[in-house]
């Protein structure tokens, strides 16, 4: 919730192919990167054939995030992009009413669908390892003094690497120049991005369970339609004896 949507849109303007959340649940990697946070496949094993073989030039938010130093070291020569809100305040206030706090839609999709039930998981396993929990399990509203010390931990080892050629410490309301200087790109004609506002994610969330909710109310509807269609059947059939 620091604009990494808005980033990633920026960065492919720019000539990157840019690698993203949407990206592992829409190309089935869910379970790729669980391998790697349970411990069972080396990171540098999922990058390179999720991300370096599929051409992508650039990664932003989850699950990367969760592992930015350890991608620092394994690409010496890669920038780094911080992207921070006003206040980690704010942050906190715009990730609990969105990606970290389940509410009902969620909790209603990790509960009855399959896939969402197995991102649900990957999420557990990168908040476990992001905020320090004590399990890997869904951050309430109880976490946040927990969450917002490691987000000002992380913000704090990234400028630590106290090098202005590799780091940028930006918000994205900062627009193109910042950005575009730090990359020696062109600013181009086009206005920055805005994308994925706490308004806009809610609605995605509720198309999300308006997709999988409306097709199984139909099927449930029809299946209660036929058992009481056969109840009736039956019952005319006994009255019909006596």
């Amino acid at each position: 919730r620091t604009g990494t949507s808005s980033l990633r849109e920026a960065l492919n303007l720019l000539g990157y192919k840019t690698y993203h959340m949407q990206h592992v649940m829409k190309q089935g990697h869910v379970q790729d990167w669980m391998t790697v946070l349970n411990g069972k496949q080396a990171l540098s094993e999922v990058v390179d054939t999720l991300l370096v073989q599929a051409g992508y030039t650039a990664t932003v938010d989850f699950p990367s995030m969760a592992y930015w130093q350890e991608l620092a070291d394994l690409y010496p020569h890669a920038k780094i992009i911080l992207t921070e809100r006003s206040s980690p305040e704010e942050w906190w206030q715009s990730a609990s009413q969105t990606i970290l706090v389940p509410n009902q839609v969620s909790r209603f999709l990790f509960a009855l669908s399959p896939f969402w039930r197995s991102f649900g998981e990957l999420l557990q396993l990168l908040w476990y390892k992001t905020f320090d929990l004590d399990r890997p399990r869904h951050v309430t509203r109880e976490d946040r003094d927990l969450v917002l010390q490691a987000y000002l931990q992380n913000s704090a080892a990234a400028r630590a690497m106290n090098d202005s050629s590799r780091v940028l410490v930006n918000q994205v309301s900062q627009g193109w120049e910042p950005l575009c200087q730090f990359l020696d790109k062109p600013i181009p004609d086009v206005p920055f991005p805005n994308l994925n506002s706490r308004t806009e994610f809610q609605k995605h969330m509720m198309t999300q369970f308006l997709d999988f909710a409306i097709p199984v109310a139909v099927v449930a509807s029809a299946v209660a339609g036929m058992y009481f269609f056969f109840l009736a059947s039956h019952y005319k059939k006994r009255i019909k004896v006596a």
